[in-house]
């Protein structure tokens, strides 16, 4: 029984030859299993499935995990992932590629990189989207200062950098930011290591590169090379205690473009602080700060070339799509800024982005002060939809204890005394709770006092199943309180709706 149909972009080949080979003898004829399209076989409704995201992008068919080579490119915003189009399970990796004018209405593409024929083929014999091995994590970026030569005229050239793993990291293009070629030469690039994020760093005018490697002098740790010409690397630094898959970018402090940070990221989210001078970086602290709680999202990574500086950030969420033809997800898009905190730390709050608010309908649910007290500590309403966008304000009165708030099977409970939920740091600022919630079919995501931390949980659900209510309630004692500041609660809208 054919649960679903895997498929590859082969429109380059129309009037050519195509030779199938079999790593191995399968039960049944091959020929029956391999036809001809003019587009995928979905044997499913599209987008329609029943763990399908509705307002969160998510591929078409097979198993995702890492977002790669994120750029803004030609007035859209290019999200590259790592994809297995023949399995909902991990390995065989291709980049998938979808892109959007918004970051929330997406159009998905054929694939970007191709999972390599090996070392013993030559680059001549192979697909010109085809890397050497497989292809795992890696960037994308702007040859701003046309380094590779590939420029034309006033058209620059969209690069991606991607771990061809038992080879390096490998560097492809494209002048119309869907069909990519490998960059030859040099191949790969002489880099030592993977992971390898780009930047252009304008006061130096270099490019630079932090990759993840692992050896016996340093550990697991994060080299920094730099770069005139993209093609000879010069190592600048080598910055230990981290993980795998950075992620590298500059902020303003508080909106003061007069003084900037940068933030060094790794896979978990967990991240430094610090400045860059183009050689060094050093951190503000020894500890790594933490926003997007670990295990809510893994190997995020930032759109590069960013309109006015803008820095946005997607992870991939793990889902439970049983049964399904696609397996796994990613966080909605967060705009990134760095702000002073009460300990005067500058901390990376994390937010969705304003382009999500286009997909609300009519407030379902509108409350202000509302106090709960020792007499009546508890509100309630029922929500009658799938999909919600919920904004709530709490305010604290006096000394109450803790406030738990509610939405179907998911709950949270705030500690006022800690600031924090469970061991989520969340501090009041002037007295006073945000916390966002966007419900879609299989997620939870919340941030919490205003973006200071951010958790996703995976909803463990039948489709189509109501969140059912929301419910805050309170623990205070006589003479405190909590009171409900603000409550609206937003119906969303699917972005799928015009491709049903």
């Amino acid at each position: 029984e054919v649960a679903w149909w895997g498929y590859l972009d082969m429109s380059d080949m129309i009037g050519k030859t195509a030779t199938i080979k079999l790593a191995e003898k399968i039960g049944g004829s091959a020929r029956d299993m391999i036809e001809c399209a003019g587009q995928p076989r979905c044997l499913l409704p599209k987008y329609e499935e029943k763990y399908r995201p509705q307002f969160h992008f998510s591929q078409l068919q097979g198993w995702n995990n890492d977002p790669n080579g994120m750029v803004y490119y030609n007035g859209r915003y290019h999200l590259f992932w790592q994809c297995n189009p023949l399995g909902t399970g991990w390995g065989n990796m291709y980049w998938g590629h979808a892109s959007s004018p918004d970051m929330v209405n997406w159009t998905e593409h054929k694939r970007a990189l191709r999972s390599g024929g090996g070392k013993g083929v030559p680059l001549d014999k192979r697909h010109l989207s085809m890397a050497t091995g497989a292809c795992f994590s890696g960037s994308g970026n702007v040859d701003h200062n046309n380094a590779t030569g590939l420029n034309v005229g006033d058209k620059k050239t969209l690069l991606l950098f991607n771990s061809d793993m038992n080879a390096g990291v490998s560097a492809f293009y494209s002048h119309d930011g869907i069909s990519f070629k490998r960059w030859m030469k040099k191949y790969p690039l002489g880099i030592k290591g993977r992971d390898a994020k780009f930047v252009f760093h304008k006061p130096t005018k270099k490019w630079v590169a932090v990759s993840c490697l692992a050896n016996k002098e340093h550990g697991r740790h994060f080299p920094i090379f730099a770069s005139t010409d993209l093609q000879n690397w010069t190592l600048q630094q080598n910055v230990k205690d981290v993980h795998e898959c950075p992620e590298f970018f500059e902020l303003p402090v508080n909106g003061d473009k007069n003084n900037k940070r940068w933030v060094l990221m790794e896979a978990s989210s967990e991240y430094f602080v610090g400045k860059f001078d183009g050689k060094k970086f050093l951190s503000d602290t020894n500890k790594k700060q933490v926003t997007m709680i670990p295990r809510s999202c893994y190997a995020g990574q930032c759109f590069s070339n960013s309109p006015d500086g803008r820095v946005v950030y997607m992870g991939w969420v793990g889902l439970i799509t049983e049964n399904m033809p696609f397996n796994q997800g990613f966080t909605i898009p967060m705009d990134l800024t760095l702000r002073t905190v009460k300990d005067r730390t500058v901390h990376l709050f994390a937010n969705p982005v304003k382009e999500v608010d286009m997909l609300r309908k009519t407030a379902e649910i509108q409350e202000s002060d509302l106090g709960l007290n020792a007499a009546n500590q508890s509100f309630t309403k029922e929500l009658s939809g799938e999909l919600y966008d919920i904004c709530l304000t709490l305010q604290k009165k006096g000394n109450p204890t803790t406030a738990t708030i509610r939405v179907g099977e998911f709950s949270l409970t705030y500690d006022f005394a800690k600031e924090s939920f469970g061991k989520i740091a969340a501090p009041l600022t002037n007295g006073e709770l945000k916390v966002r919630i966007l419900v879609d079919r299989p997620t939870f995501e919340v941030f919490m006092a205003g973006g200071y931390s951010y958790h996703s949980r995976t909803r463990r659900t039948k489709s189509g199943i109501k969140p059912g209510r929301i419910s805050i309630s309170a623990d205070v004692p006589n003479g405190s309180g909590v009171v409900i500041k603000s409550l609206k609660v937003y119906p969303m809208k699917t972005i799928w709706k015009k491709r049903k």
